[in-house]
């Protein structure tokens, strides 16, 4: 007759089931997160506007040759404002799609205010982006301004023979008013 003293197994216990799926749910992890790392696994997708992942742009003082371009995409995107830098710095666009961006104290084009041929003068703490619609020879440059407000100022200006400078962290910025797409302020 069996005895009544034998004591189960330590796996059948409830301490034993414990321990059991906690070793399953560590190795899980630890080969997720392997996975992860080694990049056979894609980058969580987040929603939402402030985690959203941006397409890469082109990064700052990178030549565009094939070994760059191969070296930046293979580069995880981040949730970095478009251009990179703080929240509060001023981005710059041109027109072959490279974004730059400065802090806002660096930043200079001509002075702190824009400068319409019509007379209206607006000062940048008031403009949201400046949007260059067109260059012609004479060096006026048409514009779309659009206000922190909301409101759409179109107009021309000559103030703008002058080149667009800044400096961020890695040094200093210099952009001609030829090659000069948009230009966003953090207010």
């Amino acid at each position: 007759m069996p005895s009544n003293d034998e004591k189960p197994s330590f796996w059948a216990t409830l301490p034993g089931i414990l321990t059991g799926v906690a070793a399953v749910i560590t190795a899980g992890g630890a080969l997720f997160l392997g996975l992860r790392q080694t990049g056979s696994l894609p980058p969580p997708q987040r929603n939402g506007t402030a985690s959203q992942a941006v397409a890469p742009q082109p990064s700052q003082g990178s030549v565009g040759n094939a070994a760059h371009a191969e070296h930046d995409a293979a580069q995880p995107v981040t949730a970095q404002p478009v251009g990179g830098g703080p929240p509060t710095a001023v981005r710059i666009t041109k027109k072959d799609g490279t974004t730059l961006w400065s802090y806002e104290s660096k930043f200079s084009w001509g002075d702190q205010t824009l400068n319409f041929d019509s007379g209206q003068s607006i000062p940048f703490e008031k403009i949201r982006t400046i949007d260059v619609l067109g260059l012609d020879d004479n060096g006026k440059i048409d514009i779309q301004v659009t206000l922190s407000n909301g409101e759409i100022v179109h107009g021309s200006s000559t103030q703008f023979s002058y080149d667009l400078y800044g400096a961020n962290d890695l040094g200093d910025i210099r952009v001609s008013r030829k090659e000069l797409k948009q230009v966003t302020f953090p207010h």
